[in-house]
């Protein structure tokens, strides 16, 4: 893999202290004039080898370089990434902002974004080649679709052994999707089914994504104000609802896993967060989007306190059954779970458990 095939420019490095209120006059202010088909936002923090890596990647796809613009957005990094970055790669678009996390990062690039097409990859990942070019075909064939994602593997920190292959396409199957023609592949989900594989506890990964941008601006994008893990489910709840999804059941993406500082390799901590997430988000989303989660919300926030009651955590698994018992989910195994876990609470076998204080009894949501 040629790793330095961006050829010589200018560099475009840009300093702003901070990201814009995310809104829709802000939007307007920093829309810039449209010069690339493509724009892809890199959040980054500190990680620079991983970085360079993630870039080389994404020059690797086969597209011309006039359609693909690549915007790494320095989060607040305690070292120095502009100099090793430009230096390999002077075509990326570099900015720097103060420390706010990824959906601040990915917010602040799109909005400086100059593509009709928006894509995200993590400063840890890798694309496969092929993945733009074969999203970009699926997104012409079918202008109905808004946006489309792909299947990944998880590997750890070397990229040689694989952790897992991304089991998501067994589970799609209950949203009924439309095989398309070509590629053989590929799939097209109808408007807002992807909403209970979301709730159902399925993941959706931002690096697997491109969206058309006329949508992005629609939905709202990233709200960045959303911390830890909920975020990418807060997006995706945003961005599946009544909208034709397509799919490629084609590994194109490369995810590490088990590095020291990656922030989603404790999955229940992950889960509780988006269970939270939504319970505190859902009275400020539009009211079709509040009546599909009512509909499932107990039954995903159960899904999680059964993980939380698995792992010993009796505390948190008993603040998260009895948040699921007030939104209607009334299962005979849940409700004796609900029990064992206060009686366990209560004898004092909770420990120090990740995320608890957010779900126990007394602070439920």
């Amino acid at each position: 893999m040629d790793f330095n095939m961006a050829p010589a420019a200018a560099s475009s490095a840009v300093d702003l202290p901070r990201a814009e209120p995310f809104s829709p006059r802000a939007r307007r202010r920093a829309r810039p004039r449209r010069t690339h088909r493509v724009s892809v936002v890199i959040p980054a923090h500190n990680r620079v080898a991983m970085l360079l890596a993630a870039v080389a990647s994404v020059y690797d796809q086969p597209a011309t370089q006039r359609e693909l613009e690549v915007i790494v957005v320095d989060d607040g990094s305690t070292c120095d990434i502009r100099t090793p970055l430009l230096a390999r790669f002077p075509r990326v678009t570099y900015y720097r902002k103060a420390n706010g996390g990824p959906a601040s990062a990915r917010h602040y690039g799109s909005l400086r974004a100059r593509g009709d097409i928006l894509a995200y990859l993590d400063d840890d990942d890798l694309w496969v080649p092929g993945k733009l070019k074969a999203q970009l075909e699926l997104l012409d064939r079918h202008p109905e679709a808004s946006w489309v994602f792909c299947n990944m593997v998880k590997f750890d920190e070397s990229l040689e052994n694989i952790i897992s292959v991304y089991k998501v396409f067994p589970a799609l199957w209950s949203s009924a999707p439309r095989r398309l023609q070509a590629p053989e592949t590929a799939y097209l989900f109808p408007g807002g089914s992807l909403l209970g594989i979301l709730l159902a506890g399925v993941p959706l990964y931002t690096q697997t994504i491109v969206m058309r941008r006329s949508f992005y601006e629609r939905f709202g994008g990233w709200n960045e104000s959303i911390p830890g893990c909920g975020e990418d489910l807060d997006f995706f709840l945003r961005a599946a609802l009544g909208q034709n999804v397509g799919y490629l059941d084609k590994p194109y993406v490369k995810i590490r896993r088990r590095h020291g500082d990656n922030m989603t390799d404790n999955l229940l901590h992950q889960q509780m967060e988006q269970a939270g997430t939504i319970v505190r988000l859902m009275k400020h989303y539009p009211p079709d989007l509040r009546r599909a989660l009512r509909a499932r919300l107990g039954e995903f926030i159960a899904k999680v306190a059964w993980m939380a009651y698995d792992a010993a955590k009796y505390r948190a698994a008993f603040g998260l059954y009895s948040t699921a018992l007030r939104h209607g989910f009334l299962r005979a195994p849940s409700l004796f779970k609900w029990l064992m876990a206060g009686a366990r609470m209560l004898i004092g076998r909770r420990g120090g458990e990740p995320g608890a204080k957010a779900f126990g009894h007394k602070t439920a949501l």
